[in-house]
């Protein structure tokens, strides 16, 4: 899905928004939901949760993603946008401040009182628990960036997509009790391969000797505890933004010392256009630090997604794990 420009939310401006996009006997043209298989129809933010509500809800879901080409942490939304929550059933977000911003401001211009709308990261259980976030990105500029409270990249932890599971489950169930046998045996079999899934990471993983990472930014959280990975510093300030050089030089210096070594530095594809990973990865002296491409899943190839549908979260993890494997001495 194409971005296609800024939601604008000024009292007058909704109004009249509202009642272009929002009355059923306006619109002209193909609906978004025109052809899709499934009698419920969910709409969510980003691709891990497109997986995940596949691989719960079958052929019984119909599903929506808004970030595809462009992920949450610079994702505009649209009025356009609009137009699936028409006749949605469910809403699925993150949140935590991921993708609050725009998933809100959405779902208030849609004037769906009667839509759920679910922040999954909020409803993941106590233990492990969520991982603290700084707070804030200090730019370049000298500019600061509040975050959240937490770390919100939770699929990118394997335990969290398990639990996630269930959450998923019992929401789709809320607003479809007929499907709720089909629901719970789809959730315990993608509980099944995920669990299976976070065991053969476990084991690839386990006597690598040097489990230290200099990540692209800080999104692998999860990813690391999960798999008992430390992650000794971030090279980007905030998603496709370069370091300072002062930055940049304590990353030369933090990799360059023999006596605790870093095992790998991450790049994202994503942000194939920062060069920064790379740049830090030549200007290493003396010491031989890999790359390993980690994608972090915010996003995709709108027509891959759709075809692979539930596949598609754990043919991507699983790789992350093998090239990770593979880098790591």
């Amino acid at each position: 899905m194409k971005r296609r420009g800024a939601l604008l939310l000024a009292a007058a401006g909704l109004a009249g928004v509202g009642l272009l996009t929002l009355s059923p006997g306006c619109s002209s043209g193909k609906g978004p939901w025109e052809g899709q298989p499934g009698s419920v129809r969910v709409v969510v933010t980003i691709p891990p949760l497109y997986s995940l509500v596949k691989a719960v809800g079958g052929d019984r879901v119909a599903v929506k993603c808004l970030c595809t080409t462009t992920g949450p942490h610079h994702f505009n939304a649209d009025t356009r946008d609009v137009a699936m929550f028409r006749q949605a059933n469910l809403f699925l977000a993150v949140g935590l401040q991921l993708d609050d911003v725009f998933a809100d401001q959405l779902h208030a211009l849609a004037r769906r009182r009667d839509l759920p709308f679910v922040k999954l990261g909020t409803r993941l259980p106590a233990s492990p628990g969520l991982i603290g976030s700084t707070g804030e990105h200090v730019h370049a500029d000298g500019a600061r960036h509040k975050t959240g409270k937490y770390d919100p990249h939770v699929w990118l932890g394997l335990p969290e997509m398990i639990a996630l599971t269930d959450v998923v489950r019992d929401e789709l169930t809320a607003v479809d009790k007929d499907g709720e046998a089909t629901y719970k045996q789809r959730a315990e079999e993608t509980r099944g391969r995920l669990t299976k899934l976070y065991e053969e990471g476990k084991a690839l993983l386990k006597n690598k000797k040097n489990k230290r990472l200099v990540t692209s930014h800080e999104a692998l959280g999860y990813f690391a505890r999960a798999f008992g990975l430390t992650i000794a510093d971030t090279v980007q300030p905030w998603p496709g933004e370069a370091p300072t050089g002062k930055h940049l030089e304590e990353l030369v210096k933090l990799c360059s010392d023999k006596s605790n070594p870093v095992g790998a530095i991450t790049v994202e594809p994503q942000y194939k256009g920062s060069n920064a990973p790379r740049v830090l990865r030549d200007a290493i002296k003396g010491v031989d630090v890999p790359l390993v491409q980690i994608d972090t899943m915010e996003t995709a190839d709108e027509a891959a997604l759709t075809s692979q549908g539930a596949a598609w979260y754990e043919e991507r993890m699983r790789q992350n794990i093998k090239d990770l494997a593979d880098a790591l001495p």
